[in-house]
């Protein structure tokens, strides 16, 4: 995406999660893209990136975390304790540091906890009262719970400070969402300047094209699929708490538990897994298999290392085929109808996906369980999912560790 360029004296230090690192579709690495100068990430984790956020935030004249805990004051407060201007140079004297954690909610509730006791105890935490729903496709399960850019956005509101970056932040984060918010929540001047922003990117028409064509906004895409440079592969956009590898083909939960971030943020619970897995084998290999072959009566002697290595691999392939495997995945709401695959989805499924036709959900989970649902539907076992905004089948259920139906 295009550079900004504006006059600050503030900078933006990411606190990202390591899953969130590796995510390639996560939103706070648009602030990087779209101000460079003034943004660093810092991962959570990863060894000297608490020593350089300490730096940082020593080098800056005031800083704060915007957090929403009960010892969080408004960006005003803020604002009248520093009695500052901010608006000057980033490279003068006084830059205000705004640090801004990345990562699921649970997730940020541990790295806040972390970054107040240990990274910096004095810092204040300021936080963000906003009037409107979050701009984003998925669910916004708390009103204080928004993506990063938009915290960001916010925060340079309050503060009058950024009006360039704030517009260009808001539009990123909704077109890399791939959601064109309806004006009623968000306002009239958002969607009318997403629209115009869309038109003027598009390589062929002004007109704003649909999400299988739509060109990449952000640097942190992934690769296009096919010939056409304007597509990407589904799986970039794909919500939920999964990872991919080999261009989508494999697929994997997420990894929430006491992830390891110099391991690629693979959680505790996966190592254990293929300890228990390994260590066992490499005994048998090691100390058991020698002394019973030594041993062996029947002929040839090497029988039994070469079933016992069969029988190895073989379990390491099935672990391997069945951890990287799509288990049955249901696509969320906005991936449907932006992929144009509801009619071929309702067909393999018997029921349409998105409830009854010409209905749309409200957001409040009681009304919508109910109008969503057709009674037939509900005696036959189908719910309503809130976080996917779908019907699914009775033996279907929301994952936690994936955040998928």
């Amino acid at each position: 995406m295009p550079q900004l360029t504006f006059t600050t004296r503030t900078k933006f230090l990411i606190y990202m999660h390591p899953r969130d690192w590796y995510n390639a579709g996560d939103d706070a690495k648009i602030l990087l893209s779209a101000a460079p100068a003034s943004s660093e990430i810092f991962v959570f984790g990863r060894p000297g990136d608490d020593e350089r956020l300490k730096r940082s935030l020593e080098e800056s004249s005031s800083a704060l975390l915007l957090f929403p805990d009960a010892s969080a004051v408004s960006v005003e407060e803020f604002l009248d304790q520093k009695q500052g201007d901010i608006t000057a140079d980033i490279s003068a004297p006084g830059v205000t540091a705004i640090v801004v954690i990345d990562g699921t909610w649970n997730n940020v509730k541990q790295m806040q906890k972390h970054f107040t006791k240990e990274v910096a105890p004095s810092v204040p935490h300021v936080k963000l009262m906003p009037t409107s729903l979050s701009v984003y496709a998925r669910t916004q399960t708390r009103k204080d719970g928004i993506s990063s850019v938009e915290a960001v956005s916010r925060c340079a509101v309050s503060c009058d400070a950024i009006a360039a970056l704030v517009t260009a932040l808001l539009v990123s984060s909704a077109l890399n969402e791939c959601d064109l918010p309806a004006s009623e929540n968000h306002g009239n001047a958002l969607p009318d300047l997403i629209m115009a922003v869309a038109a003027q990117s598009s390589p062929s028409s002004g007109a704003l094209l649909p999400m299988a064509e739509t060109p990449v906004f952000s640097s942190v895409g992934g690769r296009s699929a096919g010939s056409n440079p304007g597509r990407q592969r589904l799986y970039i956009r794909w919500p939920g708490k999964s990872r991919f590898c080999c261009g989508g083909y494999c697929v994997t939960g997420g990894e929430d538990e006491c992830p390891v971030a110099c391991l690629g943020g693979i959680s505790c619970a996966s190592i254990a897994t293929w300890l228990c897995v390994l260590i066992p084998c490499a005994v048998y290999f090691a100390v058991a298999l020698p002394h019973v072959v030594r041993y062996w009566k029947p002929q040839p002697a090497l029988l039994l290392p070469l079933v016992s290595a069969a029988l190895f691999l073989a379990t390491v392939v099935l672990l391997l085929a069945t951890c990287c495997s799509d288990p049955g995945i249901i696509p969320r709401r906005h991936l449907v109808i932006a992929s144009g695959s509801q009619a071929r989805i309702t067909a393999l499924l018997g029921h349409d996906l998105l409830g009854p036709e010409g209905v749309e959900p409200s957001g409040e989970p009681l009304e919508d369980a109910e109008k969503m649902v057709s009674d037939d539907l509900r005696q036959r076992g189908y719910r309503w999912c809130q976080t996917c905004q779908i019907v699914r089948p009775p033996r279907a259920s929301h994952c936690r560790d994936c955040d998928h139906c």
